[in-house]
């Protein structure tokens, strides 16, 4: 199986259940073409150069917000709902593993910025829906908290729930958040 994939650094930053997965992901892109792989290229360099560009600055700032929000609407529109899961350990296995660095070209440097503007983005915005919760239609807040969690953990229940420990546990919100997120997801 890893024999067949384009990729020689999958086997070393993915288990064996995840490199089938990265298989068939493979496939997908191969039914896309070759114009959404090299377009998908040049927006992925062009947002790095535009990391690089901005490495003094604070990447939670709202600079590095925007950045960290527009690659994961770029990440996740690539690898899609289903892949989701891969994007995710491809990035904390292979981007951030100081043993197994993937760089592609990337300095630590970018790497570490990049992965503080993300967080600052699912920051801000989980934050910013637990924060309409009482004010804003419950059904609004509904999609926005459960389009949150697909966005960030696919189908990955697990994950989803450590984020809902981590929202009951944070002073910052508010116990009518709190209240309305163990209805509804604890």
């Amino acid at each position: 199986m890893t024999q067949k994939l384009e990729h020689p650094w999958v086997s070393e930053v993915l288990n064996k259940d995840e490199i089938k997965q990265f298989a068939e992901f493979e496939a997908s892109l191969k039914k896309r073409g070759a114009k959404a792989a090299e377009k998908f290229k040049e927006s992925w360099v062009a947002l790095m150069d535009e990391i690089e560009s901005h490495l003094k600055e604070d990447p939670r700032s709202e600079v590095g917000v925007d950045i960290g929000k527009r690659c994961m609407e770029m990440v996740n529109a690539h690898y899609g709902i289903e892949h989701i899961n891969l994007r995710t350990k491809i990035w904390e296995n292979g981007f951030m593993n100081e043993s197994k660095r993937m760089s592609h070209g990337l300095s630590k440097d970018v790497t570490t910025w990049l992965e503080k503007a993300v967080d600052a983005y699912w920051h801000d915005r989980a934050y910013a829906i637990l924060k309409q919760v009482g004010t804003a239609p419950e059904i609004r807040s509904l999609r926005d908290w459960n389009q949150l969690l697909e966005d960030m953990y696919g189908t990955d229940e697990n994950r989803k729930l450590q984020l809902l420990d981590v929202a009951l546990n944070d002073i910052n919100i508010s116990e009518n958040a709190k209240e309305w997120l163990k209805k509804n997801y604890a």
